[in-house]
């Protein structure tokens, strides 16, 4: 009895130290890098003094790919940046910061005095936007003489989404709702705005506005979106004062299936004298992200198939720049098959007076073969005509009432429709273009909007563009319910049977899930999406159906 007292005295003993040791933190974080060093070279970041850097190569402007499931360890991150290859021993940073379970990290290399340094961001992986909403926070890292600043979205009457918010410092984020807004910075307590920007807010985004510059006139607002974990370039906002200069952007819509091979290639897109692409790999039917503000008159643009380098463009084209103005350069092809462009000037900026309303116009990019008639119907007002245009021109600007509409297409001297697109529903107070394209047997309808700076897919499914008679609607193409939380579900009508397949997208065309690639019968049927894994956000699904019709859908996916 005294020997099994002893040894249950041991064991108790031995569970109070063991449960008293401490505990090794569970779970894991995410983390990715922005370098907002200027005139710095390219950096490598190293983590937790790991030789091998973990993010390599990140240019200036640029956000790394996220960094996905960190061990939380001991609860501290190391981080430490050099020169890029020149290996872990030539950090210029290092600094550790403490992190925990289940969050996401954006650390901010930029200059403070003559150094480096770092701020690091965090969001709980659990807080995302309301149905209808977006997340805004503001990081300041600016060096203005007046100190703090105040930050207002739509007014300067309203309540600032960030206040007193003084240099090195990030303000909470503020649920918004989701579309286009005019952006105001103030000397903290004032209301006469320093500088005016547009930021573009999608439903269920998340972004960071990072305001950085040394003087009024110098002010430049970077936007850090939380949905691409994918390294890009940071999108500058837009100015709606005097003293910004003009951007780029670059729409393919070039369909040409023998180049290379077979289907239709991505391109490589150089802007001036750069040895390196500026929008590398970019897809059919994808416009880039906004590439400004821009000081030259003019650039010189060269598109070349992927990974051959700007010797090989396909074809260069001149852009001259007038101030304050962005534009629009679509690549696109002649009957012959040449490749040519057209180029847009887009003006910037929310007229004040114009706030309930949409400025579209259509942009014919395509050689098929018959005129066509646009015609725009919004929900609340007469329809809009757009009688065929000369190839490569572009109309005028029309005003229709903000809020759904559709874009019909009309054969000369008939009454019904061939094609028909709809918007998708989340376009505020902007400037659209319809974009007419395709080729002398396919047609398709692209809606870019001007203001929007970050890449904008417009058909995630890759391929060919859809037949005359392809669309949703003869797809009989409906997604209950929508938005949705868990899971929902897409019918469909197959007219032929055959083989169907079925791609679900995010927004920036990679393939998230196969739902359906089987041999179907002629008939309607449903297929189930489960959503319960998808992170937030805005995806497409697409259809190729066995008789070759193809359409296109949108899932908006909320927690």
């Amino acid at each position: 009895m005294k020997h099994s007292r002893t040894l249950y005295l041991l064991l108790l003993l031995g569970a109070v130290l063991f449960c008293a040791r401490p505990l090794h933190a569970q779970g894991s974080f995410d983390v990715r890098v922005v370098h907002l060093m200027p005139g710095a070279p390219n950096v490598d970041i190293y983590l937790n003094n790991v030789p091998t850097a973990t993010i390599t190569d990140l240019a200036y402007e640029y956000t790394s790919p996220l960094v996905t499931r960190l061990p939380v360890d001991n609860g501290t991150l190391n981080m430490k940046a050099g020169p890029a290859g020149g290996g872990i021993g030539t950090a210029i940073v290092s600094q550790d910061f403490p992190v925990v379970t289940s969050t996401e990290y954006s650390a901010v290399v930029y200059p403070s005095g003559a150094l480096p340094k770092v701020i690091m961001l965090a969001r709980p992986k659990s807080q995302v936007p309301g149905p209808g909403k977006a997340l805004v926070r503001v990081l300041n890292i600016s060096s203005l003489s007046s100190g703090a600043i105040d930050v207002y979205l739509d007014s300067l009457a309203g309540t600032p989404i960030a206040s007193g918010l003084a240099g090195e410092n990030v303000s909470s984020f503020v649920s918004v709702t989701g579309e286009p807004k005019n952006l105001y910075i103030t000397q903290a307590g004032s209301t006469a705005a320093l500088a005016t920007f547009t930021v573009p807010l999608t439903v269920s985004g998340r972004m960071t506005l990072i305001v950085t510059g040394g003087a009024p006139s110098q002010l430049k607002v970077y936007a850090l979106s939380g949905e691409n974990i994918d390294g890009y370039k940071l999108p500058v906002l837009q100015g709606l004062q005097g003293g910004m200069q003009s951007s780029l952007r670059v729409v393919h819509a070039w369909y040409q299936p023998k180049l290379q091979g077979t289907g239709v290639q991505p391109l490589d897109v150089y802007v001036d004298n750069g040895s390196q692409p500026r929008f590398p790999n970019l897809r059919y039917r994808t416009a880039s992200a906004k590439y400004g503000p821009l000081t030259a008159d003019s650039a010189v643009v060269r598109f070349a198939p992927i990974n051959e380098g700007v010797a090989s463009a396909v074809f260069t084209g001149t852009v001259q720049f007038h101030r304050d103005s962005d534009y629009v350069m679509i690549l696109t092809k002649t009957k012959e098959g040449a490749a040519a462009a057209l180029t847009l000037g887009s003006p910037t900026g929310v007229p004040g007076n114009k706030t309930d309303s949409l400025f579209i116009r259509a942009a014919f990019v395509t050689d098929f073969n018959s005129d066509v008639l646009i015609r725009i119907r919004p929900d609340n007002a007469p329809p809009i005509e757009i009688p065929q245009l000369a190839f490569l021109t572009a109309s005028d600007w029309y005003i229709i009432p903000r809020g759904h509409f559709v874009v019909e297409a009309y054969k000369p001297n008939e009454g019904t429709p061939f094609y028909q697109k709809e918007s998708d529903g989340d376009f505020s107070t902007t400037y659209l273009t319809v974009i007419v394209l395709g080729s002398e047997k396919t047609f398709e309808l692209d809606i870019l909007n001007e203001m929007l700076p970050v890449q904008q897919v417009f058909d995630p499914a890759s391929g060919v563009p859809a037949t005359p008679d392809a669309t949703a609607s003869n797809l009989g193409l409906a997604c209950t319910p929508n938005p949705c939380s868990a899971h929902a579900a897409i019918g469909f009508n197959v007219r032929t049977g055959g083989n169907v397949t079925m791609t679900l997208h995010d927004g920036l065309g990679r393939t998230v899930a196969t739902l359906v690639n089987e041999t179907m019968t002629a008939g309607e049927h449903t297929v189930d999406v489960d959503a319960a894994s998808l992170p937030t956000g805005v995806y497409y699904y697409s259809l190729h159906a066995a008789d070759g019709l193809h359409g296109t859908g949108r899932l908006e996916v909320v927690r």
